[in-house]
């Protein structure tokens, strides 16, 4: 059925988004908890976002899908969508809304908060897909890992057993010891995030070469400051662009930086520096020499 729908604000817990479907549609769906077979089915925590119809009138207000978030102590897992269809058209005889963008639209509503929520909890968020599903390209195009083994063991013990597919974004990669694994991979995500929000996904190369440009002008010993770390952050980006021959997006940066990279650079750049030994109560502690080298394989 041709549907107009509207989709909430904010969360529900699960026992009200089913008691929605009972009330609007006499549908009766089980608790997640009580569904055996799916991989992640016993979250201590579970929120959805609904889709509720707008038109046609007569079924204007009703429950139309879901889509949700789990919580564990150590991961966000994808706790199923749902579009009112398929068996609840047998069962309760209900319309069949699929078709009409709901779970497109809910699925971009949910992934927005978790990977909101993954970033600031520093916690992997893992959706487990069929093999044939064609949400493959959705969550590649959004740089998810794909069957990472980067997720806590238990979650990892779970879904190695499936013939799923996992894809997880902010995965726990493991911080290396190395100055130049910390920085010169790729794949690193600590740095990686910082140019995803600045639309610079791309430009790993640009990354790169800010991060080290900034450290190469801190002295062996020099305790680390707000403004010869994190101040510098877009003076450099902007500099090393310039010297590469890359053409930085439009819009502001600095404005980005401004009201919500500079936290999250002055977090994760401290923890990134004591990781890998680049600091040590708050001083830098790398050599010349140690800089040169990874310079040069950047």
């Amino acid at each position: 059925m041709k549907a107009t729908f509207t989709v909430s604000s904010s969360l529900i817990s699960e026992d009200v988004m089913l008691k929605k479907f009972k009330d609007d549609w006499g549908y009766d769906r089980a608790k997640r908890n009580t569904r055996t077979k799916l991989t992640f089915n016993d979250m201590p925590k579970l929120e959805f976002y609904i889709a509720t119809i707008t038109t046609p009138e007569e079924h204007a207000g009703k429950i139309a899908g879901y889509c949700g978030i789990g919580t564990y102590g150590d991961l966000l897992v994808d706790s199923g969508a749902y579009t009112l269809g398929g068996n609840a058209v047998k069962i309760a005889n209900t319309p069949d809304f699929r078709g009409n963008g709901i779970y497109g639209t809910l699925r971009g509503l949910r992934n927005g908060e978790v990977e909101r929520r993954a970033d600031s909890s520093n916690l992997p968020f893992l959706v487990l897909l069929q093999t044939d599903s064609r949400a493959h390209s959705y969550y590649g195009s959004r740089e998810y890992a794909t069957n990472t083994e980067n997720i806590p063991e238990w979650a990892l013990n779970r879904v190695k057993v499936t013939p799923k597919q996992w894809f997880v974004y902010n995965e726990n990669e493991p911080v290396k010891k190395a100055w130049e694994n910390v920085l010169v991979k790729d794949d690193n995500k600590e740095w990686k995030n910082i140019l995803k929000r600045a639309q610079f996904t791309k430009n790993f190369k640009l990354l790169k070469a800010t991060v080290l440009s900034i450290y190469e002008e801190l002295e062996v010993g020099k305790e680390m400051t707000n403004p010869e770390l994190y101040d510098k952050f877009p003076e450099h980006i902007k500099k090393v662009a310039n010297e590469l021959g890359i053409k930085l997006p439009a819009g502001s940066f600095t404005g980005w930086y401004k009201n919500k990279g500079y936290n999250w650079v002055q977090a994760k750049a401290m923890m990134i520096g004591k990781n890998a030994g680049l600091i040590e109560n708050g001083y830098t502690n790398l050599d010349n020499r140690q800089r040169v080298m990874v310079a040069k394989r950047v």
